[in-house]
């Protein structure tokens, strides 16, 4: 399918030429849509997938306010995985195919409009706004020029999370009560996609079951009619737990074109009830700019369904699809590293940015993380990972003020600063290194190796070349970890690095007699410098 450029910078026009050159989606991407894969223009017109009643309904509506000369806003709420962003595709097929409008959608929520232009489109269109609740402004923003400039051919259409949007609308009005969302003749409605009826039910049922096996056909039509959400009721239809934990590896293993260590922390966040990773998290989680942050990184995982959006927020399509993930990460993915690097990276991001309700969230519930952890990992498990990840979690009555933005500028600040540099850089007389020699109790094996990945996870992301530590096992209970530093500046990171001072605090209570430390001198190295 081919798609032309749109007079609105950043978006797409599909028309019922472009619709005519698309081939409808196939067995295989049916299945894929039916286990969480991201809704196309291919799913919307395929004519092996059922049209909820509403789909019709809100066609007729628009058609209707259309030839008498109305135009209008709505918002399609509904719960996650309720079928919004499909019914909002299907409306839009039907509108251009069977009604000549021309279709305008946006490439994701970060994406903002062009009101002036959009004003002064020639209808009759429809703008297509998904997840509206993440921005409200450019919903506020062409609903307004559209009042002012008397367009009535240009109509509106989005959708957000029931729970999101009244969060969202309220702030809004908090916040902006010189610009309504409602404008003079062109008042926001509020439509509701609820349950399905049997019928309903049962043709969506009946559409999974054209496209493969589906061992819980029976319960899912009980299940969509009391209210369960399509995804909800899809996946536990579809796969049981041993299902879910393969959907999710082949998900890991196939992703393209996204950083790999994206997805398992959107999981890790979503599994332990963190409520979602705040965009800029993920942002500096992933190493991309926040405005490349949903075609490098969301994107490609929102089209195979793997991710998605909720509050503002990046989470995994599905909350049976983060536990599955999690509870089957390891040993391919070490989630003690995984999660101390998530809180890290949410106490860094947030001394400088406000993250709003999820920095709060994430930070009690990295509090009383063993808890809060999948119930399907080992308690050991749940026990070492909150243990690494606590010394990283601020105390709730901590106010201490942002960290200075380089260690130049935290001298530069002080009384003499440049002078005490010069002092530090005399003192360097080269590396000093110290040798940990250790046997830990039977039972505690396991714990020590995790604390020490921890610790050198901690330090690697501090990205100092000057501290060095490598950590090694001799035998089955005996530990040598050695650490390296070039001078007093280093030492002074590593006394202050709270995982390695929790880590030794601990220690002699994982031992087995006494530790051993001695310094090292260099006699020869060959590429140890």
């Amino acid at each position: 399918m081919s798609t032309t450029d749109a007079p609105l910078p950043g978006w797409t026009l599909t028309t019922a030429e472009t619709l005519a050159e698309a081939t409808p989606a196939d067995t295989e991407a049916r299945r894929a849509f039916f286990l969480g894969g991201h809704p196309d223009w291919p799913i919307a017109i395929d004519p092996e997938l059922p049209k909820r009643g509403f789909v019709g309904q809100l066609v007729e509506a628009l058609g209707a306010a259309a030839a008498e000369g109305i135009g209008t806003a709505s918002v399609v709420v509904g719960r996650g995985g309720a079928g919004k962003t499909t019914a909002l595709l299907q409306v839009g097929a039907a509108l251009a195919r069977d009604h000549g409008w021309r279709i305008f959608t946006r490439p994701d929520p970060l994406t903002g409009i062009d009101a002036v232009q959009a004003a002064q489109i020639e209808g009759p269109a429809l703008l297509l706004m998904d997840s509206i609740d993440v921005d409200l402004a450019p919903l506020a923003d062409v609903c307004r020029l559209l009042s002012l400039a008397e367009n009535t051919t240009v109509h509106v259409l989005s959708a957000a999370r029931e729970g999101d949007w009244k969060r969202a609308a309220r702030g809004w009005r908090r916040q902006h009560r010189d610009q309504p969302l409602d404008q003079p003749g062109r008042p926001l409605q509020i439509l509701s996609l609820g349950a399905p009826d049997a019928a309903e039910a049962t043709s969506i049922v009946d559409a999974w079951k054209a496209a493969g096996e589906v061992p819980g056909a029976e319960e899912a039509v009980t299940a969509l009619t009391g209210g369960a959400a399509v995804l909800d009721a899809s996946l536990a239809a579809h796969l049981n737990v041993e299902g879910m934990q393969a959907h999710a590896a082949a998900l890991l293993a196939g992703l393209e074109g996204a950083p790999q260590g994206a997805l398992p922390a959107i999981a890790a966040a979503e599994a332990a009830d963190f409520g979602g990773v705040h965009p800029r998290v993920l942002a500096d989680l992933a190493g991309v700019p926040l405005d490349d942050l949903w075609t490098a990184v969301v994107d490609p995982l929102r089209a195979v369904g793997a991710a998605d959006i909720a509050g503002g927020n990046v989470v995994t399509r599905h909350p049976r699809l983060a536990t599955a993930l999690i509870e089957g990460a390891e040993p391919d993915i070490d989630l003690v590293s995984l999660y101390l690097r998530l809180v890290e990276q949410v106490v860094e991001t947030g001394r400088g940015v406000r993250l709003g309700g999820v920095h709060g969230r994430t930070l009690g519930a990295a509090r009383n993380l063993a808890d809060g952890l999948p119930s399907g990992l080992d308690p050991e498990r749940r026990k070492a990972i909150a243990e690494a990840v606590a010394p990283v979690v601020p105390d709730r009555k901590d106010k201490a003020p942002p960290a200075p933005a380089s260690a130049a500028a935290a001298d530069d600040a002080g009384e003499g600063g440049p002078k005490k540099k010069r002092r530090n850089r005399r003192k360097k007389k080269g590396p000093h290194r110290t040798l940990f020699t250790y046997t830990v109790k039977a039972d505690r094996v396991a714990e020590n190796e995790a604390l020490l990945k921890a610790v050198h996870a901690h330090l690697a992301a501090k990205g100092d070349p000057d501290l060095r530590f490598a950590a090694f096992r001799t035998g089955d209970r005996t530990f040598v970890h050695l650490i390296s530093v070039s001078g007093p500046e280093q030492a002074a990171a590593l006394d202050e690095s709270p995982v390695y001072r929790a880590f030794l605090e601990t220690l002699p209570d994982r031992c087995d007699g006494r530790p051993t430390t001695q310094p090292l001198r260099a006699v020869e190295t060959l590429n140890f410098d």
